[in-house]
C-alpha cells in the first residue's frame, strides 16, 4: 500500500503529464425541475488497471448554468461533495477555453463506475448538452 501511495504522489506531482481517461455526454433528455437524475455513467473500462484521476472537466450548453450536479462512486460516496452548479465547476461549450479542469484526486478502480447525478431547475437538458471528462494516469 505504501508503494501505491508513493506512486500516486509521484504521478500527481506531474500535473502537466496526464491524459484524457474517460469522456461521456448525457445520452438522454432530462426534464425541467427534476431532482437527482442519473445523467452520465463514467466507467473505467479496464479490468486490470486503476485510474488516478487528477482533473475533471464539465462542458455544457448555455442556459444550464444553474443546474446542479453531484458525482458519486459505486458505493454512493460523493467524489464531489454536495451539489455544485454547472457554472461553479464548468464552462459553456461556447466559452473560449481550450482545456480547464477542476483539480481533484482519487483512484477509480478497474471496471468501477462514477455516476454524474444532475438536478435541473426550470429548464430541460437535451441529449448531448452535458459533457464530462476525467483526466489522469493509469496506475
Amino acid at each position: 500500500m505504501e508503494e501505491l501511495g508513493s506512486k500516486i504522489n509521484q504521478i500527481a506531482g506531474q500535473r502537466s503529464y496526464y491524459d484524457l481517461l474517460i469522456a461521456e455526454e448525457n445520452p438522454n433528455t432530462i426534464d425541467a425541475n427534476v431532482n437527482e437524475f442519473l445523467a452520465i455513467e463514467l466507467k473505467n473500462p479496464t479490468a486490470d488497471n486503476d485510474f488516478l484521476v487528477l482533473g475533471l472537466q464539465l462542458r455544457f450548453q448555455g442556459g444550464l448554468e444553474n443546474c446542479v450536479l453531484a458525482i458519486r462512486d459505486n458505493n454512493s460516496k460523493e467524489i464531489i461533495n454536495g451539489k455544485l452548479s454547472f457554472a461553479q465547476i464548468g464552462n459553456k461549450f461556447s466559452a473560449d477555453v481550450v482545456r480547464d479542469e477542476l483539480p481533484i484526486q482519487f483512484v477509480l478502480k478497474g471496471n468501477k463506475k462514477l455516476f454524474v447525478i444532475v438536478s435541473t431547475k426550470n429548464i430541460a437538458i437535451q441529449k448531448g448538452d452535458i459533457n464530462v471528462c476525467l483526466f489522469g494516469r493509469l496506475i
